[in-house]
């Protein structure tokens, strides 16, 4: 595959979890598939996925929007899985089992943003 192929493969994937969880989430906010009831923050921000992505795909401002969306991925990582508040394993069970799920989540986001930032 040469390089250009490789990179219009990349420009439509990577970005095509972006498109996929907010066209997703738009469709659960809409009632059209079923999910736990959503705020109007999160259908925005699953608006703001979904036409970045799209955007991305499509080859509009790819730098310019793949900036943003890597900036909008950190802030989602460091608000939603802060997985350092839980507290170490062995001093509450409960608690430490909610940790472990967190830690992933948190570091494939911030790899997702890496790969983000290169475009």
């Amino acid at each position: 595959m040469n390089n250009r192929a490789f990179f219009i493969v990349a420009r439509v994937l990577i970005p095509s979890v972006f498109v996929g969880l907010g066209l997703e989430r738009l469709l659960v906010g809409a009632g059209v598939l079923t999910g736990a009831p959503m705020s109007a923050g999160a259908l925005i921000f699953s608006a703001f996925e979904l036409v970045a992505g799209l955007l991305v795909m499509l080859g509009w401002k790819v730098r310019w929007v793949a900036s943003v969306l890597a900036l909008f991925i950190l802030v989602d990582a460091f608000l939603a899985h802060a997985f350092w508040t839980y507290p170490a394993a062995g001093t509450n069970v409960s608690r430490s089992a909610a940790r472990r799920p967190e830690c992933p989540e948190f570091l494939s986001k911030t790899r997702v943003a890496e790969v983000m930032s290169y475009a």
